[in-house]
């Protein structure tokens, strides 16, 4: 063999360990990017579902807070209409003068539109 076939042939040594080398280091960091990726996705999932909980705990104290509303809103004017119905049965003639003047004053207001 010839000097330059020697020379050629060592340049071809050398590119085929280079392309080996370099098709490692692009393998490994593939490997690197995928495991990077699946970190973050996970990282990502775990961060959706801790909101997820929290939007649940919201929800859940917002319902039950909306709930005592109501139930007090509820017995509220329970009472209130049991107190007018008492007010009513202790002096009838009273309630029903009451009525028709309330009656009266929006019929004066109803008609001056």
């Amino acid at each position: 063999m010839s000097n330059t076939e020697q020379h050629t042939q060592d340049a071809v040594n050398s590119a085929k360990d280079t392309i080996g080398s370099a098709r490692e280091a692009v393998h490994s960091a593939v490997d690197e990017a995928s495991r990077q990726g699946a970190a973050a996705a996970r990282k990502v999932r775990d961060a959706g579902q801790n909101v997820a909980g929290y939007v649940r705990d919201q929800y859940s104290h917002v319902s039950d807070e909306a709930e005592q509303v109501y139930s007090r809103g509820k017995d509220m004017a329970r009472d209130w209409e049991q107190s007018a119905q008492r007010r009513i049965e202790r002096d009838p003639i009273k309630a029903l003068l009451i009525a028709a003047g309330v009656g009266l004053v929006i019929g004066l207001l109803w008609r001056r539109r």
